[in-house]
């Protein structure tokens, strides 16, 4: 049972104070059984307050509502007013055999309709497209374009909108549909005009007329542009750079007396300091092949070395849209 508060006014919108009240059951003329705030049985017909304010509650149901202004002939009826409490919303045992019957027998006209569609071969949505002999078949019945799927007419929307100089590394050792190699060559200007005007003479004017030259990063690692932020000072966009390493400095100190020399090891990156570069022994100083001393600086010793310095990397095709 729902308790619902209404509000009773002329047409100007005034309240209709002590206005007459009467609740039917809907479409009939039958007073509906009602109830006030408390749960008790309420009067029916019975008048609203003194602000025009209607309340009552009402079990679950459709219920017409007709309000007749105090000592006047006017009325208003508000037709179809639901009133529903889920708390007593009652579920018949019979209700629920009858859903049943009708899940079955709605269940047993989908298999029968599934199976003439089996019949008849059309796709089956538990089958997930399994009973197609191949995915062309598969996307021809479900209108995704050809049978067969074509680089050059399925794809070429998507590929349009990539623009004319993208460079893509790709886990693949050639280039798809679209897209050249970055290896430096020297191409037509008017064949390729769309990647002429994207990058120009950038990477190589070719022949000065009418060839121009593409990238060549095989073999390289693409760093980004610094344009003004100072981490790579002086770079014009799309130069190349050699490899270099920080310089590497320290030194040695000798110490010779009248007695003996002592001396530091010196290595490949260390070169003698001060003006006593004699070798002293016990005082006298050695110039037999005995006083020379060489000490090497070999970093393959403790780290892997190669003949030019690089970080960890995977081998990829750099290519270019065109």
């Amino acid at each position: 049972m729902e308790l619902r508060t209404f509000f009773a006014q002329n047409l100007q919108g005034d309240a209709l104070a002590q206005a007459s009240v009467t609740v039917y059951e809907t479409g009939t003329t039958t007073l509906a059984t009602i109830y006030d705030a408390a749960g008790s049985a309420k009067a029916n017909p019975f008048q609203a307050t003194s602000t025009g304010a209607i309340v009552f509650a009402a079990p679950n149901g459709v219920y017409d509502i007709v309000v007749q202004e105090n000592g006047g002939t006017a009325t208003q009826q508000i037709d179809g007013v639901r009133f529903f409490d889920p708390a007593n919303q009652v579920i018949r045992v019979d209700d629920i055999q009858d859903a049943g019957t009708a899940a079955r027998e709605n269940a047993g006209a989908f298999a029968t309709a599934a199976q003439g569609a089996k019949a008849d071969g059309a796709l089956q949505a538990a089958n997930n497209l399994q009973d197609l002999p191949d995915a062309p078949s598969a996307r021809g019945h479900l209108g995704l374009g050809s049978a067969a799927l074509s680089a050059t007419t399925d794809f070429a929307p998507a590929l349009a909108k990539v623009p004319a100089g993208a460079v893509f590394a790709l886990a693949k050792s050639s280039p798809p549909a679209g897209f050249l190699e970055c290896d430096g060559a020297a191409l037509s200007r008017s064949t390729y005009a769309n990647l002429f005007n994207a990058i120009g003479t950038v990477f190589g004017a070719g022949d000065g007329s009418t060839t121009f030259n593409i990238p060549d990063l095989r073999g390289e690692f693409v760093r980004g542009w610094d344009n003004a932020r100072g981490a790579d000072s002086g770079r014009g966009f799309g130069t190349w750079q050699g490899d270099a390493i920080r310089n590497i400095y320290g030194e040695l100190i000798y110490h010779a007396n009248s007695t003996a020399t002592n001396m530091q090891n010196e290595n490949g990156v260390f070169g003698r300091v001060g003006t006593n570069n004699n070798f002293r022994r016990g005082g006298v100083e050695e110039t037999g092949a005995s006083s020379v001393r060489t000490t090497t600086f070999d970093a393959s010793s403790v780290v892997p070395t190669a003949d030019q310095n690089r970080p960890r990397n995977v081998a990829l095709m750099h290519c270019i849209k065109y």
